[in-house]
Order: structure tokens, then sequence, then C-alpha cells
């Protein structure tokens, strides 16, 4: 069984983009650089995020078929062959956790007949089912954390009528605070080198019946409904189908720049890396 249909996108308003997301008719996924907070390069790459994310892109596309392991094993094998990769290449043999490259994820594959999922940080997938009914799959840990940084921030600009860009830089601590939760109990689980986050992914299986239609986005396109508000998560997929997703993406855009004082719509950067993949039966 194979998807009809399927496309992807990824995009970036920067010099560097540090999404990615790849797809063919029977798997696909979509990666989300966490963007480093130090500045610091360990790989001597266009950055650490940026060689994070390709790594795992062709570490992903070299191992997803092999269906004697679930996504799990998969995920957990590709930590220690990027992890091996990541100490022989970095500049500073301990470098802290805040400057170890880390990223959110979504992986679907058809499996025995069955769509298999991967999850972890704060990307989000959208299934739809025969009857036209979704649902969301997502973490939703970082996001707390990062609604509590955004609301530091839009009060600072509120109260003192600071710039966006002053305010991000001044809640800059909160945000090492708050990476440095990162695969923790006590703050969330994303993609990295630690196993325990494996354990603690979104993971499952869906019959095909229930999985007639799927999206995967990294947050910079999910922005389309869970902040922007402009459109609605249960008819998204609808909406794709109808106009593309290089037209979403530039309505994301538009709204983007129409905000361009961040102040409407609070975020971390003005417009943040952009990447969907779309599965149709």
């Amino acid at each position: 069984m194979k998807f009809s249909t399927y496309d992807f996108i990824s995009m970036s308003e920067d010099r560097v983009n540090e999404d990615i997301a790849y797809a063919e008719n029977n798997y696909g996924w979509v990666i989300d650089g966490a963007t480093g907070l130090n500045k610091t390069n360990l790989t001597g790459s266009k950055g650490d995020v940026y060689w994070f994310v390709n790594e795992w892109n062709n570490y992903l596309k070299d191992n997803i078929l092999d269906k004697s392991k679930d996504i799990k094993e998969i995920v957990s094998k590709g930590m220690d062959f990027i992890g091996n990769k990541f100490n022989k290449i970095s500049s500073t043999k301990y470098p802290d956790k805040v400057d170890l490259p880390a990223a959110s994820i979504a992986i679907i594959r058809i499996n025995n007949n069955k769509v298999e999922y991967f999850l972890l940080g704060d990307c989000t997938l959208i299934v739809e089912n025969n009857n036209g009914k979704s649902s969301i799959i997502k973490q939703m840990l970082l996001d707390k954390l990062d609604n509590i940084a955004k609301a530091e921030m839009n009060k600072l600009m509120l109260n003192e009528g600071i710039s966006f860009i002053e305010a991000r830089q001044r809640i800059n601590p909160l945000l090492i605070k708050h990476r440095l939760l990162k695969n923790t109990p006590e703050g969330y689980w994303t993609l990295g080198f630690d196993k325990n986050a494996v354990e603690n992914s979104l993971y499952g299986y869906l019959d095909l019946e229930e999985c007639k239609k799927a999206l995967l986005m990294s947050d910079g396109f999910s922005a389309i409904f869970d902040n922007y508000k402009y459109m609605q998560a249960d008819n998204l997929i609808s909406i794709i189908e109808k106009q593309g997703l290089h037209q979403v993406y530039k309505t994301i855009r538009l709204i983007e720049n129409e905000d361009a004082d961040v102040v409407k719509f609070p975020r971390f950067k003005k417009s943040d890396d952009s990447s969907a993949v779309i599965f149709l039966q």
C-alpha cells in the first residue's frame, strides 16, 4: 500500500534553512532544527543545526525502508550514528548542553498496511480518516515553555516600549534556561543524542482507514492555525488540496510581513523556517 499523492515544502527567509522535509509515496518526515542560542559553531559547517538536520535527513533516507526495525529503533540507532559523527568533528570535546544541536521531528511511514508515526518536540501531525474527521497528534511540552517566554517578551515590549529585537535579546537567558530542560522529565523531549527521548516520543500505528490523508508540519507552518488563527486545523488539509502547500506558505509570509514588528502575534522570529509534507490516499 502506498499514498497516491504526496508533496513537501521547506522554505526559509534566512540565509540558512534549519528545517528540512522529505517524502516518497510511503514515508516522509519534517525536521525542525532548534536554532542555537549562543551562536557557537562546533561543526565548521553553515551551522551546527543545519549540519544536524541534514545528517538526519540523509540517515533516514538510508534506513527508513528497513522494515525489520520500527521507527523508534531506527531513530535510536541514528542517535548513535550521528552522535559519533558529531563527536569526531566537534571543535570542543565537552560542549555545553545548550550548544548541542537538537531538533523537533515528525515521521510517518506505511508499514504492514498500517501508518506508523513518530514525533518529538513541537512538530505537528494531522491525520484525516475515511469520514473526513481530523485528529491532531503533537507533544505540547515545548509549546508550554515557549508560551512562557513569548509572554515575557510581549510584556517587555508593552511595558517598556522596546522593540521586538531588544525584547528578544532580553529573554535570551530565559530561553537558555528552557533549552537546558530538553530531554528531562521536568522539560520536554526532542531529537538529540539522548535515547531517553525515544521512549518519551509520541509513537504508534494507525489503520489506513484512519489515515486517508496526513499532514506533517514544523511550527513555522502550523503557525497558520495555532498562532495566527488564520485557518482551522480541521480544514487545513482540504485547503492545501485546493491551493497547494506553496500558496499556504505564501499566506503565512503575508501574515508575518503585515506584523513585521511582532506585536500582534508573539514569536521568536519575524519569520520562522516553514516545512510541511502532505500525503493523500
